[in-house]
């Protein structure tokens, strides 16, 4: 018993050396570690909330962990109405769809991304414009675990948008066509520029004035937003042009079928008989498909130069019945 007593005594420091030291250490590191993490987030936030764009976390399937409060600014929403909701859920309807299968693939791929636009609805169900740049959060194994980023305005809606018409202005357009086609081109889809021309407007501002004329522009793009589906993207092209985006094309007859639209809602508009004139266009196509690879200007060109060779085949009075062309 003396003899264990002793050998007790006499391994005690050494134990204390071998186990209770390394331990201690082990716990110091852990807490610095702790606490070097805990600093580093919180500066993290700190910049965050002081940074002009919106910084954001998500988890894998794109719910949102964590929002700076700079998104109050950008979309009027608080940080606590924005953390638990998709980055989806405020994506402006018509493109809600698109955006997030593109999204997705980004997230599928695992890679960072740099100004992917997309359009939000704010609190007021105004329309704004984001660039979002972010790069995946990445566990030991290689998982994706989520992403880091941040939002900053690209376009307020006024500066792309018609003030007119109220459809979107040409900068709108290219916004928007350039990530459709780009959706097209990965997905083997085929999507249809059409141009639209019309065909009196000088004569109606030159004999009715131009607030008539202004009038009439209005009444077209509402003609033309009529004759499309909601998803299909409408602009002012400039002038007395307009140009339609038509995308996810499931149909071979596309043309035909806006065709018909186009002429059954001028015909219904020029039937009116407290009409001071009538609305006369002419309309030219081209498709984008797999085999064709065009540029969004190429299109716009081969579609214009279709529209104008019906144009100048077409010619009629100012007061003449309705007339749609095409190729």
């Amino acid at each position: 018993m003396l003899n264990t007593l002793i050998l007790s005594f006499t391994l005690a420091p050494l134990l204390f050396l071998l186990v209770y030291k390394p331990f201690k250490r082990y716990i110091e590191d852990y807490d610095h570690t702790l606490r070097s993490l805990t600093e580093s987030e919180q500066r993290f936030h700190d910049i965050a909330e002081h940074a002009k764009e919106w910084i954001w976390e998500v988890d894998a399937n794109g719910k949102f962990t964590y929002s700076s409060s700079v998104v109050e600014k950008i979309l009027g929403y608080t940080s606590e109405e924005v953390v638990g909701k998709h980055f989806y859920d405020f994506f402006h309807p018509d493109e809600k769809e698109v955006l997030k299968q593109e999204a997705f693939e980004v997230f599928a791929a695992k890679m960072p991304f740099t100004e992917f636009i997309n359009r939000n609805n704010d609190k007021n169900g105004m329309s704004v414009w984001l660039a979002t740049s972010g790069i995946p959060i990445l566990d030991e194994n290689g998982e994706l675990l989520g992403y880091r980023g941040a939002d900053a305005v690209k376009h307020e809606e006024s500066a792309i948008t018609d003030v007119l018409t109220g459809v979107l202005n040409r900068r709108g357009f290219y916004l928007l066509a350039g990530q459709q086609i780009r959706m097209a081109i990965r997905n083997n889809l085929c999507i249809v520029i059409l141009f639209a021309d019309m065909d009196n407007l000088k004569q109606i501002n030159d004999e009715l004035g131009h607030l008539e004329g202004d009038r009439a522009l209005v009444e077209m793009a509402n003609v033309l937003k009529d004759s499309v589906r909601e998803t299909d993207i409408v602009a002012r092209y400039g002038g007395d042009e307009f140009v339609v985006l038509l995308t996810d094309i499931t149909t071979t007859n596309v043309e035909q079928i806006v065709l018909r639209n186009i002429e059954k809602h001028i015909e219904a508009f020029n039937s009116t008989y407290d009409r001071r004139y009538t609305l006369s266009i002419s309309v030219g196509f081209s498709a984008h498909d797999t085999e064709d690879m065009f540029s969004i200007d190429e299109l716009i060109l081969h579609a214009d130069n279709s529209m104008y060779k019906r144009k100048r085949a077409s010619r009629g009075d100012f007061m003449s019945t309705s007339r749609v062309s095409m190729t």
